[in-house]
């Protein structure tokens, strides 16, 4: 340490070494250590991990069983859904079919250019027909041949196949060989039969089907119609006014359609909002599946969507599903356009045709009459005055209209906001459910607990009743154990001089058996002894018992014959014969069956205490 580090200069010092020493010299066994038992906190360690685990697999268990549960709700509601829709589509496809048929029978039924041309398409269905069965024969029969060829083989080569042979490989070899070349030809055939298919469509796409689908719809005639330039109206300017009115008509429209093209220009950019045909068609299939009266309609058709297109997310399907309503309604508002520019020019021409056979008839009339001239001129201000009110008023109704379209569609975004907010209420309401019902169990607990104080507070007064009268009963009891001591002493006198007789009876039986020197008889082995004679022999009525014969103890309990005469044992023993002893049956029979002799009944009242106090014991027991 050099003389610049004051720091760790230190003034005072403690001898440490004693320490050290003891911990050296005693290792182990120091005071200052304590041994750890490592193997007891391995396996504690292995205990709480294992009961973690546990707990962690009943959780999981739990989370799959909820996840189950939810999963087979959310299914039901899809099938409801699902047979509905198939109900539906059968009764349209059942309606479909007879028209067709209808269509084909009057066609048929009519004659001429229609006849022909319908027994054409039955000429063609047959045709189509008969080339199905041919190519059902040449391509899926042979298969089905082959498939009972091989079943055929591998029945017959069953044994051989686990040890198989040369000739069985190669024949095996060349079974493959086959099935093989059959697979690639199939492969070939649906490859051909998906090009032609492709190219079927596209041919529908391409032919006349799209100019028929774009031929249904109402076109709309722009400009001035002809039949309006050849109504007669013999004022000229009046009659230009009012054609005018044809332009002006077009022109509101045209604006309102390009404003509605501006508004959605967006979806323009595809047919399918970017999505492929398939899944756009699958998408909207899927949508119209599920009814708008349906309950939580949304909900069920979004998970329907996420299960049918795994691939896109929930926020692309959202995305998708406004791009469809923001279509369809470009497509209504575009019809509703078309239509009332088609219905408002048909009503123009009406009217003009109604002015023109007006103004005709004034000119006829200003032709006889020269002085209406003034007259007629304001009848054509009066009739002009009527077509641009009639514009104006038909202005304000197309406003209105629009309007109410616009006011529809708010109502929609409007409609699913409160879904979403409803979800959300609804889980809202589940949790304060939930809080309510754990507030409900605590108070249910509180209660149990003062339920069991109280009873708990009745049982020690019982108790302390009880002590008292136990105390009584004591007392009694010890009278009665002074009195049994007494018996008892005076049974065993008695015993003891029982045991006494006993003993004397039995030095009479030993004096009597007691051997004595006989002489050899061999017969004497075989006959009876005297006393087996004195046991069998006759008894008559007057004859002296004598004591020796007595049976050695006194039987005071049931004997064989006893226990045989129960017809309960009786029973019991045919039945465990029959082995019927274990079946309801047995049970059943032996319940029903009554002793020969009623039990005796057990004394249920004490005879010695009763609830006011102790009873006197001269008295005699009832």
């Amino acid at each position: 340490m050099s003389g610049r580090d004051y720091r760790n200069f230190v003034t005072d010092h403690r001898d440490t070494s004693a320490g050290l020493v003891k911990r050296i010299t005693e290792g182990l066994s120091s005071s200052k250590y304590r041994a750890v038992d490592y193997e007891k906190l391995k396996q504690a360690a292995a205990e709480k991990k294992f009961q973690a685990h546990l707990s962690l697999a009943k959780v999981n268990k739990l989370e799959k069983v909820s996840k189950q549960h939810k999963e087979q709700n959310v299914l039901k509601q899809h099938k409801r859904a699902w047979d509905g829709e198939l109900s539906r589509l059968n009764a349209g496809r059942r309606r479909t079919t007879a028209d067709v048929d209808l269509c084909l029978r009057n066609g048929q039924a009519e004659g001429g250019v229609n006849a022909n041309f319908f027994s054409d398409v039955d000429d063609y269905e047959g045709h189509l027909e008969k080339e199905f069965d041919e190519f059902k024969k040449n391509t899926v029969d042979p298969v089905w041949n082959l498939r009972d060829d091989l079943l055929y083989w591998v029945h017959q080569n069953r044994a051989d196949l686990n040890n198989p042979s040369d000739n069985l490989r190669r024949e095996h070899s060349k079974v493959l060989q086959t099935v093989q070349s059959v697979k690639n030809q199939q492969m070939k055939v649906l490859s051909q039969l998906q090009i032609e298919q492709a190219n079927l469509e596209e041919e529908l796409k391409a032919g006349e089907l799209p100019v028929l689908v774009i031929a249904a719809e109402r076109p709309v005639e722009t400009g001035i119609p002809e039949e309006a330039f050849d109504l007669e109206c013999p004022d000229l300017p009046l009659k230009a006014s009012v054609l005018q009115e044809f332009i002006f008509i077009d022109e509101k429209y045209l604006e309102k359609l390009e404003e509605l093209e501006e508004k959605y220009a967006d979806i323009f950019s595809s047919d399918t909002g970017g999505w492929t045909d398939d899944d756009h068609f699958a998408f909207l299939t899927i949508v119209e599946q599920y009814q708008y009266d349906t309950q939580n309609r949304r909900t069920l058709y979004m998970d329907r969507l996420q299960r049918h297109f795994p691939r896109f997310t929930r926020q692309a399907l959202v995305q998708h599903e406004d791009w469809c309503s923001q279509n369809r309604y470009y497509l209504d508002r575009r019809k509703a356009l078309q239509n009332d520019w088609i219905r408002d020019r048909h009503e123009l021409f009406n009217k003009a045709s109604v002015v023109f056979a007006e103004v005709c008839t004034a000119a006829e009339v200003a032709e006889k009459k020269a002085e209406y001239d003034d007259t007629q001129r304001e009848l054509c201000n009066v009739l002009y005055e009527k077509v641009r009110r009639w514009r104006v008023m038909k202005v304000e109704v197309m406003r209105l209209r629009q309007e109410t379209a616009d006011a529809k569609m708010e109502e929609q975004n409007r409609q699913q906001e409160e879904e979403k907010q409803k979800e959300k209420a609804h889980r809202d309401q589940l949790k304060k459910k939930l809080g309510v019902f754990k507030a409900e169990q605590a108070e249910v607990d509180r209660r149990v607990a003062e339920e069991r104080a109280k009873e708990l507070e009745q049982l020690q007064a019982q108790m302390a009743e009880q002590a008292e009268y136990d105390l009584e009963r004591l007392e009694y009891r010890k009278d009665q154990q002074e009195y049994k001591t007494r018996e008892r002493h005076k049974k065993e006198e008695e015993k003891r001089l029982k045991e006494e007789e006993k003993e004397r009876v039995l030095e009479a039986i030993r004096k009597q058996v007691r051997p004595t020197h006989v002489e050899g008889d061999l017969m004497r082995l075989w006959s009876d002894t005297e006393a087996w004679y004195q046991h069998t022999k006759p008894r008559h009525e007057g004859d002296e018992v004598f004591a020796e014969q007595k049976p050695l103890f006194e039987v005071n309990t049931f004997t064989a014959n006893h226990v045989n005469k129960d017809p309960r044992v009786r029973i019991e023993a045919r039945l465990r014969e029959a082995g019927l002893i274990e079946t309801g049956y047995a049970r059943q029979v032996i319940a029903q069956i009554q002793p020969s002799k009623p039990a005796q009944q057990r004394n249920m009242f004490s005879t010695v205490y009763d609830k006011t106090g102790y009873q006197d014991l001269s008295q005699p027991n009832t």
